[in-house]
């Protein structure tokens, strides 16, 4: 008798508890960003490209010259990329970073330039000047 009564209780739920369940459920499921569960925001790739680019320049150059305001982080190919060779970088240093869309895959390069800008005839070649024929 007492599963026949079980039974009953049950036929007499409303037919929308169903569908609300799921809704809870599969709302409390939701990930940090927003999107779809482990695909990084844009906010969250520009940290990480950052600070994949400043533990390059670290190892490499004893510096960590880069922030947010640095480069923008761009989508393209299912890969996140930020920066590239930059030969005006802060201090000359440059790095280009990449990794997929959940932050794994990574690829950095950091780059040092010494380059600097000299006239044809040497550093002070405004002075220099030569007449052509």
């Amino acid at each position: 008798m007492q599963k026949s009564s079980m039974n009953a209780r049950v036929r007499r739920s409303p037919a929308w508890i169903a569908p609300l369940w799921i809704l809870v459920v599969l709302g409390c499921a939701g990930t940090p960003s927003g999107g779809p569960k482990g695909i990084l925001s844009e906010a969250q790739a520009l940290s990480l490209a950052v600070e994949i680019a400043n533990q390059e320049c670290q190892a490499k150059f004893s510096a960590t010259p880069f922030d947010t305001a640095s480069y923008p982080v761009r989508f393209a190919d299912g890969r996140w990329w930020w920066g590239g060779l930059d030969l005006a970088g802060p201090g000359g240093m440059s790095a280009s970073v990449s990794f997929d869309a959940t932050g794994g895959d990574r690829r950095a390069e950091a780059y040092l330039s010494t380059d600097r800008v000299q006239g044809l005839y040497g550093t002070d070649s405004t002075r220099v000047r030569v007449e052509r024929p």
